[in-house]
């Protein structure tokens, strides 16, 4: 009957819950949240786990939910969204590499959204004179599955890699929603000249702006 069920979105492993020392924290961040994943013996057998999962996830558990879109195609598209982490929307752009419309692509990010691989953070928009940005920003919302898709197994090529600031960027955001009490909106805010903030929250009155940097 209506009313009867409650749905609570269960996460994988934040850091309130492995802990604050830098060996979990940078665990966490290169493995990933799942629990398969984050406590394997080795890195190898980390991302072995993860990119088992990929293939499940797109061979097996999206046509369960009655979506019908070639696998290849939609690990296509998963891969390109790796390279857009923590960057603005750009729909058209990804439409014409993959040779399909830009609704198209959109139906795609809101199966992964809606699948909870990726977060798409919205704009926010202030009652201002400057010229704002008005496209999402897309994240791999594990950080574990956003290093397998760059074929990224350790710690110190990580490091190394240009994405590092963006991986470390959505790996913080993740920390931080995952933690907000009922009710905490979350956005980013950027200007057409290049002003931003990477993260907004927005609690009833209360304006709080998080700048993250690695």
């Amino acid at each position: 009957m209506a009313g009867r069920i409650i749905y609570h979105e269960l996460t994988p492993f934040i850091l309130n819950e492995v802990g604050y020392q830098d060996k979990s924290i940078y665990n966490l961040w290169l493995r990933g949240g799942y629990p398969e994943s984050y406590l394997a013996k080795d890195n190898t057998s980390s991302f072995q786990w993860r990119d088992a999962f990929i293939k499940t996830y797109l061979e097996r558990d999206i046509p369960q939910l009655g979506i019908r879109i070639p696998s290849l195609q939609l690990r296509r598209f998963w891969t390109m969204i790796v390279h857009y982490h923590g960057q603005l929307w750009n729909g058209s752009q990804i439409a014409k590499s993959l040779g399909v419309s830009a609704p198209t692509v959109k139906h795609y990010l809101d199966i992964l959204s809606d699948t909870f691989i990726v977060r798409q953070l919205q704009p926010y928009h202030l009652n201002i004179k400057k010229r704002l940005i008005k496209s999402s920003k897309v994240y791999i919302r594990d950080t574990g599955l956003l290093h397998t898709l760059l074929n990224n197994i350790d710690l110190e090529y990580l490091q190394s890699h240009p994405i590092a600031g963006n991986s470390w960027e959505g790996f913080v955001i993740e920390q931080i929603i995952n933690i907000l009490p009922d009710g905490v909106e979350s956005y980013f805010y950027r200007t057409n000249a290049g002003a931003g903030i990477d993260l907004v929250l927005i609690d009833r009155d209360r304006v709080i702006g998080v700048e993250i940097k690695y």
